[in-house]
């Protein structure tokens, strides 16, 4: 089982994400604890509201707690940085809440932030503008890239296949292979794209790679 360091997950987002979209916030080295039990899964998850505000509370600036994410993945009016990834913590960090067991992925109820990078998508934006999505196609890609870079620093022994990318609604509901869910389903709002396309999107991406 490997837990990846700082280091080892910023080489593999380095190689995946492009660089003009990438930002690493200061304390992304130390605001979490080691990865004790690997990486065992991402979580998408998204934000109900938009712009530097939500930023900045995902982020917990000027406290002592964890972030709530590992990173954020924004949009903007400016396309250079739309799908822009910012690492907040390459550490296990909050953000799974109450959900599971999953015990094919080896992560007991309630502990998945112990054990899962969690991503943050910045939205939900207007139905009248993207139909049925709520983010734009730079979210989605770089999305894809930060799991595929999650998955190859994990190693295959804790992140086999794409199978362990989950949306957070997925956690807390017991659906899409996660074998428990809490008392009260249908209380985490989620991304609206269904977790087998996130899937099969992330796949899309990693054998476009040669990996």
């Amino acid at each position: 089982m490997l837990n990846p360091t700082p280091k080892d997950i910023k080489a593999a987002l380095r190689d995946w994400v492009p660089e003009r979209l990438l930002t690493f916030r200061p304390g992304w080295k130390e605001r979490g604890r080691p990865w004790s039990h690997g990486i065992r899964a991402v979580f998408i998850h998204h934000w109900a509201g938009t712009g530097d505000g939500g930023q900045a509370w995902m982020e917990q600036n000027g406290t002592s707690t964890y972030p709530y994410a590992n990173c954020t993945v924004r949009r903007g009016t400016d396309t250079s940085k739309d799908g822009q990834v910012i690492i907040m913590s390459a550490l296990s960090a909050w953000h799974s809440g109450s959900g599971g067991p999953w015990p094919r992925a080896g992560i007991p109820r309630d502990s998945a932030h112990l054990m899962a990078w969690g991503v943050e998508m910045e939205g939900p934006l207007s139905s009248t503008r993207y139909g049925t999505d709520d983010m734009t196609d730079a979210q989605w890609e770089s999305t894809a890239a930060v799991c595929c870079a999650i998955r190859e620093v994990a190693g295959s022994d804790a992140f086999p296949n794409f199978q362990r990318v989950i949306r957070h609604a997925d956690w807390t509901d017991g659906t899409a292979g996660v074998d428990g869910h809490v008392a009260t389903p249908g209380r985490k709002n989620d991304v609206w794209r269904p977790t087998a396309d996130i899937r099969k999107a992330v796949k899309r991406t990693w054998k476009e790679a040669g990996r």
